[in-house]
C-alpha cells in the first residue's frame, strides 16, 4: 500500500501540581502529551461508498444508516485532522489500565459497528450487542487473542474478554461491508484522536519515551526519545510518514 504523508504535532505540557490538604503543592501529577494528526496532501481522499443495499432482505433497515461511506479513513475537511489514530506513550506503568465500571458496548445498528474504533482494557469483559432486527455476527481477526466468530440475534448480547494487548480487526460475515477495530491494551497512557485529529494523554511520568501512532489504513509512526520533564515541556514533530 502506498505510504500516505501526514503532518503531526506534539506538545508536551507542564506537569500539574496537585494541592495537598494543607494547600501546599505535592508531587507532580505528570506531563500531558497533546497534539494533532493531520493529512498533508492537497486533495483529500473521497470516502469509499458502501453497497448497503446489497442484501435485499435487510436493505430497508441498512439504508436507514446516517453514514453510508467507509469510516476506515476519516479526515475533517476544515482542519485536515485524521480521526481514530491510536496514540500511546510507551511507559512501563506501575499499574495496568483498569478503568472502573462497565465498558462499551460495541453495538451493531443500521448494519454498522458502533463505534468504528474502540479502545478497551485487557482483562475486562466487553459487551457486543445487536440492535438490528436480524442476525449479525462478530468475526475477530487476531493473533494473540482467541479468533472468535459468533452470531448475535436481534437484541442479543455477548461478552468477550481480551487477554492480550492487540489491535483486532472485526468483521460481520452476514454484511460484508461492516468492519471495526478493537484495540485491547493495559497501557494507561493512550488516546484516540478526535474528529479534528486532536489528542491528549495525561499524567505521563517525567522521562524519555517512545510515542507510537497507529491507524488502520495509514499504518504506524514511532516518535522516539520524547522527553517529558518537570516544568514546561514543548516539542513539535513537524512531519513524518506512517508506514503501512
Amino acid at each position: 500500500m502506498k505510504t500516505v504523508p501526514i503532518l503531526s504535532a506534539l506538545v508536551l505540557s507542564a506537569p500539574l501540581l496537585a494541592a495537598g490538604h494543607d494547600g501546599a503543592g505535592s508531587a507532580p501529577a505528570g506531563g500531558t502529551v497533546s497534539g494533532k494528526v493531520v493529512f498533508s496532501g492537497d486533495k483529500l481522499p473521497e470516502p469509499a461508498k458502501l453497497d448497503m443495499a446489497s442484501k435485499p432482505d435487510h436493505a430497508e433497515r441498512c439504508m436507514q444508516s446516517p453514514i453510508k461511506t467507509s469510516e476506515e479513513l476519516l479526515i475533517d475537511p476544515a482542519s485536515k485532522g485524521i480521526a481514530n489514530v491510536y496514540v500511546e506513550v510507551r511507559v512501563k506503568a506501575a499499574e495496568p489500565w483498569k478503568p472502573e465500571g462497565s465498558f462499551g458496548p460495541s453495538d451493531q445498528e443500521f448494519c454498522r459497528f458502533l463505534p468504528h474504533v474502540m479502545v478497551v482494557p485487557v482483562g475486562k469483559a466487553i459487551a457486543f450487542k445487536n440492535t438490528d432486527p436480524f442476525l449479525h455476527n462478530v468475526h475477530f481477526y487476531c493473533k494473540k487473542n482467541t479468533a472468535e466468530n459468533f452470531g448475535i440475534p436481534e437484541n442479543g448480547t455477548k461478552e468477550i474478554t481480551f487477554k492480550s494487548d492487540e489491535k483486532v480487526i472485526v468483521k460481520c460475515d452476514v454484511h460484508t461491508w461492516m468492519s471495526a477495530v478493537i484495540i485491547a491494551t493495559d497501557n494507561p497512557y493512550h488516546a484516540l484522536t478526535a474528529a479534528d485529529g486532536s489528542f491528549q494523554v495525561e499524567n505521563v511520568p517525567p522521562g524519555k519515551y517512545e510515542v507510537r501512532f497507529w491507524h488502520e489504513k495509514l499504518g504506524e509512526w514511532r516518535a522516539k526519545d520524547i522527553e517529558i520533564k518537570d516544568g514546561a515541556n514543548t516539542l513539535d514533530a513537524k512531519s513524518a510518514d506512517f508506514k503501512p
